[in-house]
């Protein structure tokens, strides 16, 4: 019975992974994870499509292809709130995994040879917005140009705190928004809105905190990327 469903959850997880178009290194992270999860007593109890749903979010970070709880969600149709339960549950699976590796000297092997944990193990938190604005300015058929200017303004957002406490989706929507002005290539808050699913008046919100910022946001660095504020629309 166990077999069965664990080549249950394998199929499961192959099918939303190639949905995706993931990488098989990123599908078989994340089957690894799941088979090692779903042997462990911390799990007992958890349901099969929260664990599948978690393993796909911790997958997905650790091969460089982030996606957000609300991506997970609209994918599996597992609520946020059960995403975000086990992925700290996984979190902490995994970095009691790495300290028992250290103490034995070695890395964490997964199941089936894959060292998928060779260095210690840090909380991934939710997506971050540098990374996100890569993904969606791809998906927006955004030039390199454009996408980079949106990720140097993600970054100096991070450390600026311009949009302290906003969700990911929405500090890089705002963040896309404003690099596509300051480029040349502008997007509507709806064409935003298609890829990083966050509504039109929250875009065009975050967007007026980055533009009463757009003093600290646009350094010298971000300046000499051929941007123009004068460009940008009065929010």
């Amino acid at each position: 019975k166990g077999n069965k469903q664990l080549l249950q959850a394998y199929k499961q997880i192959g099918a939303f992974c190639d949905s995706w178009q993931l990488s098989p290194a990123a599908t078989e992270t994340a089957k690894h994870l799941y088979k090692d999860a779903e042997e462990s007593r911390l799990f007992k109890g958890k349901s099969q499509e929260a664990l599948i749903a978690g393993c796909l979010f911790l997958a997905c970070r650790r091969n460089n292809v982030p996606r957000s709880f609300r991506e997970v969600m609209d994918l599996t149709s597992v609520t946020k709130k059960e995403i975000g339960r086990t992925f700290k549950l996984l979190e902490s699976f995994l970095m009691n995994k790495d300290k028992e590796a250290k103490r034995q000297g070695g890395a964490v092997a997964m199941t089936g040879g894959v060292v998928a944990f060779d260095e210690e193990y840090k909380g991934s938190g939710n997506a971050d917005p540098s990374e996100l604005c890569n993904r969606y300015c791809s998906m927006l058929n955004m030039d390199q140009r454009t996408s980079n200017v949106a990720i140097a303004l993600a970054k100096r957002m991070t450390s600026t705190g311009a949009l302290a406490g906003r969700s990911p989706l929405s500090s890089a929507a705002a963040c896309i928004f404003m690099a596509g002005h300051l480029m040349g290539q502008p997007k509507s808050p709806r064409d935003i809105q298609n890829v990083a699913h966050v509504s039109d008046s929250t875009i065009r919100h975050a967007y007026k905190l980055l533009f009463n910022e757009k003093d600290k946001l646009l350094t010298e660095e971000i300046l000499s990327r051929g941007v123009d504020p004068e460009r940008l629309p009065k929010p």
